[in-house]
């Protein structure tokens, strides 16, 4: 479907939840108007990507055999968090990093991920009960593009360098487009597509073969990894791929 300028207000690419529960997100879909950048809208549209992730892992969980049960539970966790604090009317419960930029890119994105290195190449170590993930949503409007950027207060800490260090660095283009390549909810206008995503292709598909491979470390004894080691570059997040989304 062709992304309009109204795209976050009068459409929706997430079909995982009933019009009632829907209805949460009214705030950030339904009329309200420009982008107000507030509070309650950065929680939202946080909720938003984890509420898309996680949908989009039970669905594809039907079609493989590997055991659900450690990031079902995972999810659980995350969501008890998102629960609460919605329940409570705690939008602080997510921090955020947001960006307007003076130009309209026609794109949309929702992602929810976990992220293996920050951008100077340092590892996240990220904890063995529930994983804290990074949430980025951009959209653009009649003639600007937002950009977010969030993760669980809680997860401050651990992840809050990676906001500054988006500062920092200065190189918005470049940085934003490699996080977006991450998500799995991005479209973009068809003739956007045709003109300047399609070239880039192998170059995306580089990125996502590189983060996404892994060797085994032990086997039980029938021969069945148990433990895999991740083969993501450290330093990927520079971009050497030169994605330009």
């Amino acid at each position: 479907q062709e992304v309009g300028e109204h795209f976050p207000k009068n459409a929706s690419t997430f079909r995982g939840m009933c019009r009632k529960h829907d209805a949460v997100f009214t705030p950030i879909e339904a009329g309200t108007g420009p982008f107000h950048g507030t509070q309650e809208h950065a929680f939202l549209y946080a909720l938003r990507a984890f509420l898309y992730f996680s949908h989009n892992k039970e669905v594809h969980s039907h079609f493989s055999f590997f055991d659900h049960t450690p990031w079902r539970e995972d999810i659980a966790a995350t969501k008890a968090i998102y629960d609460e604090a919605y329940r409570n009317g705690d939008w602080g419960a997510v921090e955020y990093w947001q960006w307007v930029l003076p130009k309209r890119y026609p794109l949309a994105a929702s992602g929810c991920y976990c992220l293996e290195y920050d951008f100077d190449g340092t590892p996240i170590p990220h904890s063995l009960g529930r994983m804290e993930y990074v949430y980025i949503t951009a959209f653009p409007e009649a003639s600007q593009t937002i950009i977010q950027f969030a993760y669980l207060k809680r997860d401050a800490a651990l992840l809050g360098r990676l906001g500054a260090q988006l500062v920092r660095r200065n190189s918005m283009a470049k940085d934003i487009s490699i996080l977006l390549a991450h998500t799995e909810d991005l479209f973009f206008e068809p003739a956007y597509f045709r003109s300047h995503i399609q070239p880039q292709l192998p170059n995306i598909v580089s990125l996502l073969h590189d983060v996404q491979r892994f060797r085994p470390k032990d086997t039980d004894v029938d021969g069945r990894v148990t433990e895999e080691v991740s083969l993501t570059p450290p330093h990927y997040l520079s971009n050497p791929y030169d994605i330009q989304l």
